[in-house]
């Protein structure tokens, strides 16, 4: 009786949504399958998403909606895997505001905001503390359809740690560190200069290269500028850092690193020139062991001391690069190989915001006898960092984050997971070494 019953549930969905295999999909599809799934099983739900590749940018409201309505750990972090996989596409046409594009000293007067906004109040952002969870997530080495697109993404580890903003510098806190017989490498693109530094840096490249309008977007509180920019390789100060190849004819295996040309787009208010969203595609050859790194940062606003900021509030990493593995003869040797391309997916998420406060005060003679102070001792400075011990964990039976943990509540925990693909890659993108910190 239960067989048949499932059996009738079966036939009426496969009237209903489209067959379980990869399949390209519109946002407005994604969403019909999304709400005709909302009574399948959890892992259902996450196998389904996990085979759909989206035509069109699914935007961080459209997440916020449906990561609400899904119940399901997996399910939810299915949804962030086929969004973010979409970060770097168009909106869908609905989404882009019927506006005629503004003239060009329109467009001056929106990018001079931009540039003054970047040079002079990013700088005086505060000292604090952020709480940065990321879920990564990768797919099975040598299982793309292509070298871009990647096959079914499955998330495999969530680490969660603060980071400290500090004179224009950002600081992840140093966790514990544990015994191991072999070194473990961070899995994925490793983003730099989140806060401000990587504004900097494409405003100065697209200057002295080419920057252009493109189209407007409907933003949180309005339109927002669009503007898209190419750099080109001879003169862009951005670097790929991709770890590790195999070197020396197998016998270790070392960082490739290459100053890489770039494009992406700039999405600013235009009224306050705050960019709102910024996206950044390395222009990688295809003879080089990494054939892609891409990095999408939205930006929103944070109240810190009873004043407000815009910070960043989420990124998405992707990169597509060869894997290296240790092959062994029976004698027991062992050495480094490349292997199969695999595609890496860091969605990260900031929160927890916290003013760095330092506290003291002047104690009189009698206070500092009571306090057992020397007369010219001092007290200790108070700090009040986020509590948030650098973790990793396991991802199995963990709820993903809701919207409203997403904006300061409590975030899952963590433990370590094995990658499936044992010593995975990393990529990192730096900023090179003689750009100034601070853009002209």
């Amino acid at each position: 009786m239960v067989i048949r019953r499932w059996g009738l549930v079966a036939v009426v969905l496969g009237m209903t949504l489209p067959a379980w295999s990869a399949e390209r999909v519109t946002v407005a599809e994604a969403e019909q399958i999304l709400a005709a799934s909302a009574s399948l099983p959890d892992a259902d739900v996450a196998a389904r998403l996990s085979q759909l590749h989206l035509a069109e940018r699914f935007s961080s409201a459209r997440v916020a909606h449906w990561r609400a309505a899904l119940h399901g750990a997996k399910a939810q972090r299915a949804l962030l895997g086929l969004a973010d996989r979409s970060a770097f596409l168009t909106l869908p046409s609905d989404e882009i505001p019927a506006k005629t594009a503004p003239d060009i000293p329109e467009q001056r007067r929106i990018l001079g905001l931009a540039a003054t906004y970047v040079g002079k109040a990013i700088p005086q952002l505060p000292r604090f503390y952020a709480a940065r969870t990321t879920v990564h997530f990768e797919d099975s080495p040598g299982s793309a359809a292509d070298a871009i697109e990647g096959g079914s993404l499955r998330a495999v580890k969530l680490s969660k740690t603060t980071v400290q903003y500090r004179d224009g510098q950002e600081i992840a806190e140093p966790g514990a560190e544990k015994a191991a017989t072999t070194k473990t490498r961070d899995e994925g693109l490793k983003t730099w200069g989140a806060f401000g530094p990587v504004l900097g840096l494409v405003l100065v490249d697209a200057a002295e290269n080419k920057l252009a309008w493109s189209h407007w977007e409907q933003g949180a509180s309005g339109p927002v500028a669009v503007f898209r920019y190419s750099v080109l390789r001879d003169k862009s100060h951005y670097e790929v850092r991709y770890c590790c190849i195999a070197a020396s004819y197998g016998m270790e295996s070392n960082s490739f690193n290459v100053m890489s040309g770039y494009h992406g787009e700039i999405a600013v208010d235009p009224g306050s020139g705050i960019i709102v969203r910024l996206t950044l595609q390395a222009e990688l050859s295809a003879s080089d062991p990494i054939s892609r790194a891409d990095l999408a940062v939205e930006y929103g606003p944070v109240e810190l001391g009873g004043t407000t900021y815009i910070c960043p509030q989420r990124s998405v990493s992707i990169s597509m690069a060869r894997t290296i593995r240790q092959m062994r003869d029976p004698n027991g040797n062992s050495w480094p190989a490349m292997g199969p391309v695999q595609m890496l997916l860091n969605h990260v998420d900031f929160d927890q915001y916290h003013l760095f406060r330092v506290e003291s005060r002047v104690l009189s003679g009698a206070e500092e006898r009571t306090a057992g102070l020397a007369p010219d001792a001092t007290l200790p400075f108070a700090a009040t960092p986020v509590d948030i011990q650098p973790s990793e964990e396991n991802l199995a039976d963990i709820p993903a984050a809701t919207p409203a943990q997403a904006n300061g509540g409590t975030n899952a925990e963590a433990a370590t997971v094995a990658s499936s693909s044992g010593e995975a890659p990393e990529i990192s993108t730096a900023e090179a070494t003689g750009l100034p910190d601070t853009p002209a």
